[in-house]
């Protein structure tokens, strides 16, 4: 079904995505430290609307990129359980953290239109990647030949 080179890339992807997200917030903590009361650990969410504005668009490319995570990690295994395409699978797994990496940037640079363009790439490649099961048709079949086969 799926040979470990191919399954190595796109988890590789959705674990450097991962690490975006972790380096995403060490700004943002840094800025809290500097604050006059320094880091609120009991409250921290209660000193983001004091941050700076570059702490802020940090803080909210975090925030971005957890909720993409998820889609992301939920349209890749269910490629590789459906028996969708092993090259598509890598093309758009490795496409979308390029999206990530440059929306990331975009969003800390404060350029939202270009930011918003990288979210829609990103949010295609997604949605692609989710469907190139019910796409596939030969190897292993893929979610419609599966179901196509047993009615």
């Amino acid at each position: 079904m799926y040979s470990s080179g191919h399954l190595s890339l796109q988890f590789s992807c959705m674990f450097i995505i991962y690490l975006i997200w972790l380096a995403l917030i060490i700004p943002v903590r840094y800025a809290q430290t500097k604050q006059e009361e320094g880091l609120d650990n009991n409250n921290p969410r209660l000193q983001y609307s004091n941050l700076s504005p570059l702490a802020k668009r940090c803080y909210s490319a975090h925030n971005n990129t957890l909720e993409s995570f998820v889609f992301f990690s939920f349209a890749l295994v269910a490629n590789v359980i459906g028996g969708g395409s092993l090259i598509a699978g890598d093309v758009l797994s490795v496409l979308f953290l390029i999206c990530r990496i440059g929306y990331s940037i975009a969003f800390i640079m404060d350029y939202p239109k270009l930011r918003t363009f990288i979210w829609f790439l990103g949010t295609l490649t997604n949605f692609v990647l989710f469907l190139m099961p019910f796409a596939t048709t030969g190897g292993q079949g893929g979610f419609m030949l599966n179901y196509r086969n047993r009615h």
